[in-house]
Order: structure tokens, then sequence, then C-alpha cells
């Protein structure tokens, strides 16, 4: 996936409350020239990249619980369709019509990346 592929939520599933939906970014198979990637590289990416594309918000995400205006005065920091960093563990992960989700408070977003292939992960 890249910046300029825009996922959406598919039929069946909504997220609600004050979590966030995000649809994994799938971990590289192969190299651009077609090498397969040892899995410990590939585990590499995957533990130490959790990236994913929003695709759907919570009526009560980015909200005060007590007065249902935004905490912060610009609104949400992130939206559907952003790039976003969040964390491998402590998170609900889930499988949806063969694609790999992960359903998430709010406040557990851990940043807004402009485009995904921009991040790289070491062992």
């Amino acid at each position: 996936m890249t910046k300029t592929t825009k996922t959406t939520i598919p039929d069946g599933l909504k997220v609600t409350g004050y979590y966030v939906l995000v649809k994994l970014n799938k971990v590289k198979e192969t190299t651009a020239g077609g090498i397969i990637l040892p899995d410990l590289l590939k585990d590499a990416e995957a533990m130490n990249i959790s990236v994913g594309q929003v695709v759907g918000i919570g009526e009560h995400a980015f909200r005060n619980k007590d007065t249902g205006e935004y905490f912060a005065k610009q609104g949400p920091w992130c939206s559907v369709g952003d790039w976003v960093i969040c964390p491998k563990f402590g998170t609900k992960r889930i499988t949806f019509k063969g694609d790999a989700y992960s359903i998430l408070h709010d406040d557990e977003i851990m940043g807004v990346v402009a485009d995904p292939a921009d991040l790289k992960a070491y062992i």
C-alpha cells in the first residue's frame, strides 16, 4: 500500500465508541527485485513497524466523555485515510475478509506518517 491508496471500511465491520479501526500494512514477502525475504527479516518488519491506515473512527473518539468536545482545539489528531503508527501489543487484532485490522483506543495512536513506505525496520 502507498500513500495514494485510500482504504475503505468493508461492509459488515464498524467501529464504535472511543475506538479507532486501522487496517494494518502488510509485511513484504519479497524485495522489489523478486527475492524472497527470509522469515527473520519478515518477523523484524512485523515486530518493529505496526503501521496501518485508519478506516473507521468511533463517534466518541478524540472527545471528552463529559462535554463531547474534542480534546485538542484542532480536532482529532488523525482522520480516516491517514497512515498511523500503532502499538504491536495491547490492541485487539482481528482478521476480516482476509485483511488484518487493529482496534485501538483513540489515545493509543502513536503518530501519523505521510507515507508508510518511508519507514524501515531494523534488526
